[in-house]
């Protein structure tokens, strides 16, 4: 990996409370990251849950680029990997 301090990232992540229960996958790619979300979990939510969820992924984000690194939100439809 190039200059992304990953374990700064985490730590990030870990330290913001989500309001619910999702997965949200952290990608790294060679010049920056993105969180991914899966549809199917984020519409299983009523707007003001799915309000709630926007607003942490974007003070999560905000916090990752905070520390220099880019980041970005994605949404995808593909089915939620078994974990």
């Amino acid at each position: 990996m190039s200059d992304l301090n990953i374990p700064a990232v985490h730590k990030a992540l870990h330290e913001s409370k989500k309001p619910f229960p999702f997965v949200v996958d952290l990608v790294e790619l060679p010049e920056f990251l993105y969180l991914m979300v899966y549809a199917d979990e984020i519409l299983a939510f009523d707007d003001s849950e799915r309000e709630q969820v926007m607003v942490w992924l974007l003070a999560v984000r905000d916090k990752i680029q905070n520390l220099g690194i880019r980041c970005e939100i994605v949404g995808t439809d593909d089915k939620l990997p078994k974990r």
